[in-house]
């Protein structure tokens, strides 16, 4: 099973050192990458002047994937792979429908930092479409897809959000707030950790060095 991740220059060293360094650890034999050349958000912070069009593009980067029907795990830049994640993904979508998307738990919302899929011709036809809203609307990937939820109609897809016991943020822990360097005791089931609810490169990998340490 492969494992794929996106980043602009900001945010590359994270995906190197909590993605592609990990990924043999969590059982994936291989890794899509996409590293953008060009920083179009140049503060790299959420939200901010250029952030929209950066994270819209990483549609752009699945839908390009080979129409191959296999699985694979997306994960954003600021994800930390742990032990056994592929082995979980696998049995994960072994029964559901060949177009079923899993994303993760952002609490108030789908998280599209993490998504669990197949390479069908109709989830990557939904990216591509998810890329071209974005795009005409000038939204980011999730505010785009929130969109879409709200105001389609017979959507391509099945989606299901992932269990946050297994893919793991600040916010399934029960912290409505942005981390702000307080303790994290990551649970002994965490298979991946999403470093959002937390604002800035800088604390990004400060978190994740923290939930890494010790724990494979």
């Amino acid at each position: 099973m492969l494992v794929a991740t996106y980043a602009t220059p900001s945010h590359v060293p994270m995906a190197k050192r909590f993605v592609l360094d990990r990924m043999e650890l969590a059982g994936f034999r291989g890794c899509v990458t996409h590293f953008e050349e060009h920083q179009a958000c140049e503060s790299a912070t959420f939200k901010r002047l250029g952030w929209n069009y950066a994270t819209a593009r990483k549609y752009e980067f699945l839908a390009s994937l080979p129409e191959n029907s296999r699985p694979v795990l997306f994960v954003d830049a600021d994800v930390a792979l742990f032990k056994g994640l592929a082995q979980w993904c696998i049995a994960c979508i072994e029964d559901r429908y060949p177009n079923w998307i899993g994303y993760g738990d952002d609490v108030v919302q789908w998280c599209t930092g993490v998504m669990l899929f197949r390479c069908t011709p109709e989830v990557l036809g939904w990216f591509r479409f998810c890329h071209q809203f974005c795009m005409l609307m000038e939204e980011n990937d999730q505010d785009g897809l929130h969109i879409l939820r709200a105001n389609g109609k017979n959507m391509p897809v099945q989606c299901d959000v992932l269990p946050g016991n297994r893919v793991t943020n600040w916010a399934t822990l029960g912290h409505m707030h942005p981390w702000q360097g307080e303790p994290i005791d990551v649970p002994d089931t965490t298979l991946a950790w999403h470093a959002n609810w937390c604002v800035g490169v800088e604390a990004k990998t400060r978190m994740l060095t923290e939930v890494t340490s010790g724990k494979l």
